[in-house]
């Protein structure tokens, strides 16, 4: 057990050191918590998200202040919301391995400021995992209220990415769906402070953990790209996690649908009027069975229009 955490501790080092060789170009990057408020039928209070910075040592906590406070144009925002079961620890960690990986992607002199959204995706029942992954299903998408509620206070003038990896798309398909129409499910009315943008909005599905026709009009989350200018989603036939999706939907041993992250939205022609703005990269090759969003980047499909969707590199 020692040995195993002197590893631990060895690796988020090498993590922290890594990340804060690239705070220099002017990147920043934050974390932004709902983790400890409520979802779901009980109160919610956007008011009291959490924000915390990377100073270069470690994560410290800041307000919402500071944080809408500094924002500028030249730097967009791309919002990382990450699947589940994760704890706070966890996303620390992964925020850290991230983080340089997806700078990599960027041209020089071109900042941005990351934002790696936690939410309350932490097992309950380490014995029924079918269960757990239904609850935690209904909580990521109770969450995409804040996410929604954080993105609607960004000034429009401020270019604004939502990046959603497997069941964190439930929570950003919820966002965008909120930003839409102001309803969404599990979630309270959302009353816009910024209902006109002028700055792009752009969403990246990575993994998604969604039924591949959810984003068709008229269905769970067919208002979701209507307020975004540009869509990416991909596709891994092969991904462990993935090929259980069914399972989520299934009732009395019928088979439930398949998740949009494995196989895409089933037709094109049904998505109307978004299929201009919607792009699907299948990265089957790159990322073989794995279910580690590290492991996407090694797509040379991927990189190049993540690079441009969500990090805006084409500004």
């Amino acid at each position: 057990m020692a040995r195993r955490t002197l590893f631990l501790l060895l690796g988020l080092l090498a993590c922290a050191q890594a990340a804060r060789a690239e705070l220099a170009g002017g990147h920043e990057v934050w974390i932004v918590s709902s983790r400890s408020l409520p979802g779901c039928s009980q109160a919610f209070n956007a008011e009291r998200l959490s924000y915390s910075v990377f100073n270069g040592e470690s994560f410290a906590p800041s307000d919402a202040g500071a944080f809408y406070g500094t924002l500028t144009p030249e730097r967009p925002v791309c919002v990382l919301v990450h699947g589940s079961p994760a704890t706070h620890g966890d996303l620390i960690t992964y925020s850290l391995q991230i983080y340089p990986r997806i700078l990599e992607l960027l041209p020089e002199n071109q900042p941005v400021r990351l934002v790696f959204w936690s939410w309350p995706a932490a097992r309950y029942h380490e014995k029924r995992i079918l269960k757990d992954m239904r609850r935690l299903a209904d909580v990521s998408e109770a969450h995409g209220y804040y996410v929604a509620w954080f993105t609607d206070r960004i000034p429009p003038e401020i270019p604004v990415s939502l990046v959603g990896y497997s069941m964190g798309a439930r929570t950003t398909c919820t966002a965008l769906q909120l930003l839409a129409t102001g309803r969404g499910p599990y979630c309270p009315y959302l009353e816009r402070q910024n209902p006109v943008r002028q700055a792009p909005l752009r969403v990246a599905l990575l993994a998604a953990a969604i039924d591949r026709s959810s984003l068709y009009p008229g269905y769970r989350y067919g208002k979701a790209l209507e307020p975004v200018d540009a869509a990416l989603v991909t596709t891994s036939r092969c991904d462990w996690i993935l090929k259980y999706y069914y399972f989520l939907g299934a009732l009395r041993q019928k088979k439930g649908p398949e998740a949009c992250g494995r196989f895409g939205v089933g037709s094109f022609g049904m998505l109307g009027a978004y299929r201009e703005r919607y792009m699907q990269i299948d990265v089957t090759y790159a990322v073989g069975e794995s279910h580690d969003m590290n492991d996407y980047f090694n797509s040379v499909e991927l990189r190049p229009e993540f690079a441009r969707v969500a990090l805006f590199s084409d500004r």
